[in-house]
């Protein structure tokens, strides 16, 4: 809780992107009858800052009162306990001092006034990821007058928080209900600290949702393994059920004695795996809290150990049903028999006992994914892998070896005594099949998605992004800027018109808002609400741009004539659309500043948003928004550096309210936290392959075990220890090998099919990583051969066959 409260710095806040009014003021304390509430207000604004000798840069200015933060503390440099007073000059970022070449006690010009650098913050416990995009700025806030920075249509957000010490995190919850369920206006957000914390952390939440998935997908293969060596035990203790059954057990008590064993096997398994996870997190926790800006509280919850627990106990079990069920139905006679590889069974019956494995899978993945349609789609993809996967393995061995056997006649014995086990012991052959080309599919699947968003980034067609992008723009301050950009050779890449509004209905009905993003589960829901909850941008323009195109409705027809007894045209971004319930032929009208526009939605738009050009999820047919309020963007084209940095110092000098964007930087930054998701993503991917590796040694090690007397005998009969051991070598390099290159190849297959359709990307293969994964994995595979081979390979034929 004491970090939450130092992330937003006070308990409640609300905010928007316009000056509150009193009454949404006063809310707070109006329904807190008899509490102690203290109040501090803010606006946070992104500007351009230039120094004295005309460097400037982006930043992002905060205007707060001197009691603000009521929690943490804004650690400086000089005047540690004072306040940010009025005319106390402004307290920077160590960055800025670097990008502008300043230094303490310098000035540098914010908007139309100059400050005096007078302090510097070098731990901000609020800044979150906010900095991230620009440094920060701290200014008091009847400072921000003189900046003369916000104007009318200007992109800021006008908050206030609250200290509501005596309140509960529940009471702060139910007033936080309160207050959204009156405000009358429905872009105002209304948060408690914990949910400043949530949404400080939001990519973080995506991150470990994939991360979750990816562990489950480990945790799968895991049980695999250990479904595999719960079976062989289950085999082994057949005569000991026997036994029981001839003694007057019922076929339930008999099954039951013995899995009961194993079941307290797995119980104390598991307590230790959990021990020994709540030891990794707290080390973990060390390491990782040296990347973040602000204070982490990590640990271990006893739910995620009772879940463990119940994971541990249940995923075996499930996965071991066929098995157990089968055994049940034997006679006695037959017990006392040894069991073939596969008991006979009707398909259908042996696919209804593995739904409750899947069902569990499933829940888990919805759990960690936090979203029913991710975590859908990722077990569908996971299982139509591990079908293909099994299929393969099948032909593999029921068509390709013997065909193979029947053409070639194989004259060296550790060739022939390969294949023939690989058919022999189909199960523990298909089952490290399907797990080591899972494991080196979810391998290569991150790194070719990385690979094909950065190429989209950073490809051939990065000359045709935009070198900056200017927003603030006011209308009467276009000829201005153009007047500067022309006395420098250049022109407007882009220049579009932006006007702030609110749904106010659709289909004639008041638009519903939802009730904010921390109150749903589901992150569609979370995204959908957060959508829902905020205020548009409008805008217009008769022309499709490059980066956009139709992809359901019609085209606008034309300039709008108010004569005509028809509605405006809207055309909408087809995931804004899907989020908001939203298709062609919905009447949807608009609040912009208490005048209602109604417009109708006439088509879909697909949008590239990688081009980084002035694209809108909402635009009207032109002649319908020339006379709102508005402010511009615009886009400048590729530049060289030095041009770069010397247009954007002119803007500054010129018009210093407009703030200016660096794409390429931008673009620079996006791509290292790319690079940083995807290093996560691949460890985690890694793990899954070392489950995959650990199954492999399981199954060897168990194989050595059984056949103990096979190669006792082989060595009695005059086989080589080398051939021996080449036929073991043999037999798991052929199946790390083809599992390996179908495991490769299905994750370039599912990575065009993500980047295509879910992306909405360019599909761009790395073929070097999935060759090296390929031969590391075989090489790997022959490393565990020998440590679960060795022990038996060495002992003496005596021992072997007693």
């Amino acid at each position: 809780q004491k970090g939450s409260q130092a992330l937003l710095g006070a308990d409640l806040g609300i905010s928007a992107r316009r000056p509150l009014t009193q009454k949404e003021k006063q809310l707070i304390v109006e329904l807190s009858p008899g509490q102690k509430i203290l109040s501090s207000q803010m606006t946070e604004v992104f500007s351009m800052v230039a120094s004295s000798d005309g460097r400037s840069r982006l930043v992002q200015i905060k205007a707060i009162e001197s009691n603000f933060p009521f929690y943490g503390k804004l650690e400086r440099r000089e005047n540690k306990e004072t306040s940010l007073l009025p005319g106390g000059g402004v307290w920077v970022y160590p960055e800025v001092l670097t990008q502008l070449k300043i230094k303490l006690g310098d000035k540098i010009k914010i908007g139309k006034a100059e400050f005096k650098v007078t302090d510097i913050v070098d731990h901000d416990p609020g800044s979150g990821f906010s900095n991230s995009m620009s440094p920060r700025i701290y200014i008091a806030k009847e400072d921000l007058k003189k900046t003369e920075l916000i104007r009318p249509g200007s992109i800021a957000w006008h908050s206030i928080v609250y200290k509501a010490k005596n309140l509960s995190l529940t009471e702060l919850k139910d007033l936080r209900d309160q207050v959204f369920e009156k405000s009358e206006k429905n872009d105002l957000k209304v948060y408690t600290h914990e949910d400043s914390s949530e949404q400080m952390g939001r990519i973080l939440n995506y991150l470990n949702d994939f991360l979750g998935l990816t562990a489950i997908a480990a945790l799968f293969l895991a049980s695999v393994g250990g479904a595999f060596l719960f079976r062989n035990y289950i085999r082994q203790k057949t005569h000991q059920i026997a036994i029981l059954r001839s003694l007057g057990f019922t076929p339930a008590e008999s099954v039951f004695f013995n899995t009961a064993q194993l079941i307290s096997l797995s119980i104390l398994s598991a307590l230790f795996s959990g021990l020994f996870s709540v030891l990794l997190v707290h080390l973990s926790a060390q390491i990782v809290q040296s990347f973040f800006p602000f204070e982490l509280f990590i640990q271990v919850s006893p739910s995620s150990l009772i879940l463990g627990l119940l994971i541990g106990v249940l995923g075996g079990a499930f996965m071991s049903l066929p098995l157990l069920t089968s055994i049940y139905h034997l006679p006695v006679t037959q017990l006392f028999q040894p069991l073939n590889q596969s008991q006979p069974r009707a398909f259908w019956k042996t696919l209804l006992l593995y739904i409750p494995s899947l069902l569990l899978f499933w829940g888990l993945c919805i759990w960690q994914a936090h979203s029913l349609k991710t975590a859908t789609l990722f077990l569908f993809l996971f299982l139509l892998s591990l079908v293909f996967l099994y299929l393969a393995a099948l032909f593999f061995l029921s068509v390709l070896l013997p065909f193979v056997r029947k053409v070639f006649s194989f004259k060296s014995n550790p060739l022939l005594w390969s294949v023939r086990d690989l058919q022999r012991l189909r199960f523990s052959s298909t089952t490290s099949f399907v797990s080591l080309g899972l494991g080196l599919m979810l391998l290569n699947l991150v790194p070719q998605l990385k690979n094909s968003i950065e190429n989209e980034l950073s490809g051939p067609n990065r000359k045709k992004l935009p070198s900056l992008f200017l927003f603030d723009i006011q209308e009467d301050q276009i000829s201005s800027l153009q007047e500067v950009v022309q006395k420098n050779k250049l022109s407007f890449s882009q220049v579009s018109p932006m006007i702030r509004a609110r749904i106010h209905s659709v289909n004639g009905q008041l638009f519903d808002k939802g009730q904010g993003e921390a109150s749903s589960f589901s992150r569609e829901k979370q995204r959908e609400n957060r959508f829902r909850n905020r205020g548009v941008n409008l805008s217009y323009r008769s022309q499709l741009l490059e980066s956009e195109s139709i992809i359901a409705g019609k085209k606008f027809s034309g300039v709008f004539n108010p004569e005509k007894d028809e509605l405006a045209e809207i055309s909408l971004e087809k995931r804004y659309a899907a989020r908001l319930g939203l298709s062609v032929g919905d009447q949807v009208t608009f609040d912009i500043e208490s005048i209602l526009i109604k417009g109708r939605v006439i088509n879909l738009r697909s949008v590239k948003w990688t081009s980084f050009q002035p694209n809108f999820f909402i635009q009207l047919q032109p002649g319908v928004l020339e006379e709102a309020p508005k402010t511009f963007i615009a886009t400048i084209p590729h530049l060289s550096y030095d041009d770069k940095l010397s247009i954007q110092d002119s803007i500054v000098e010129k018009v210093p309210n407009v703030s200016i964007v660096d794409v390429s930087r931008t673009v620079d930054r996006i791509q290292s936290l790319i690079g940083q998701m995807g290093w996560a993503l691949q460890i985690m991917s890694l793990l899954c392959l070392i489950a995959g590796f650990s199954v492999l040694y399981s199954i060897a090690n168990h194989q050595m075990l059984e056949r103990r007397r096979d190669i006792g005998l082989m060595k009695i009969l005059g086989a080589h220890f080398s051939q021996i051991r080449s036929s073991f070598y043999l037999q798991f390099t052929f199946i790390s090998a083809s599992a390996g290159l179908l495991g490769v190849t299905l994750s370039l297959g599912l990575s065009y099919l993500l980047t295509t359709f879910v992306f909405d990307s360019v599909w761009k293969p790395a073929l070097l990583q999935p060759l090296s994964i390929w031969g590391l994995a075989i090489l790997i595979s022959l490393l565990v051969i020998f440590l679960a081979s060795r022990k038996a390979l060495k002992t003496r034929s005596v021992e072997l066959i007693q």
